[in-house]
């Protein structure tokens, strides 16, 4: 009696039978025989990360052409611009865990683990214009930042050129741009935003 259910016994051999009749199959299914077996999956949680120190030297200073030059004096008059040289450090992490495994793994214990430190130099170049009494505001500055135009690259750990990721862990150049107004003296009304879509 199952519930408020009979069950004859002709229906439970049945139902033997029919379990007999797919054992063969699931046990294929668990050793790995079949494609569709879960030993072949290849379900995995991967993990990459990378931590950038960043010591510069940076230079700045009033554009000097645009200065001397007439035509261009009232449009980019206030045009300053300026560049960083930096060292970098770069420590990469990366660990893959596959979902249907049966060890316990811990990928953050594995990423702190699987870790490669290189060393680069970068380049940032900056862009500011400084105006003075612009439409209502008594001063405006518009500002264009382009980090990392030489795409410093650094070295992945041993992990990842095994599974497939390649040697580097690149970073590519990335372009931010704002502007800055003062409708008084006081008060300071400022946005900025990325101009280029990056990875986080």
């Amino acid at each position: 009696k199952l519930g408020t259910t009979v069950i004859t016994p002709q229906q439970i051999i049945d139902y033997v039978n029919q379990i007999e009749a797919i054992r063969p199959l699931l046990k294929d299914i668990l050793a790995g025989v079949t494609g569709s077996s879960y030993a072949k999956n290849t379900s995995n949680l991967t993990v990459r990360g990378a931590s950038v120190f960043e010591a510069s030297l940076g230079y700045g200073r009033k554009c000097p052409y645009v200065q001397s030059t007439a035509v261009l004096r009232g449009i980019l008059k206030g045009l300053y611009v300026g560049g960083n040289l930096k060292y970098m450090k770069g420590l990469v992490g990366y660990a893959k865990a596959k979902v249907l495994s049966d060890d316990e793994v811990d990928t953050f214990d594995d990423l702190t683990d699987n870790q490669k430190i290189s060393n680069r130099i970068g380049l940032d170049l900056g862009l500011l214009l400084k105006k003075e009494r612009l439409l209502i505001f008594k001063k405006t500055q518009f500002g264009l930042l382009l980090r990392n135009i030489n795409s410093p690259s650094f070295d992945q750990p041993a992990e990842a050129v095994a599974d497939g990721e390649g040697s580097k862990y690149k970073m590519s150049p990335q372009i931010r741009g704002g502007v800055a107004l003062w409708p008084f003296n006081w008060w300071t009304i400022s946005s900025d935003m990325d101009l280029t879509e990056n990875s986080t």
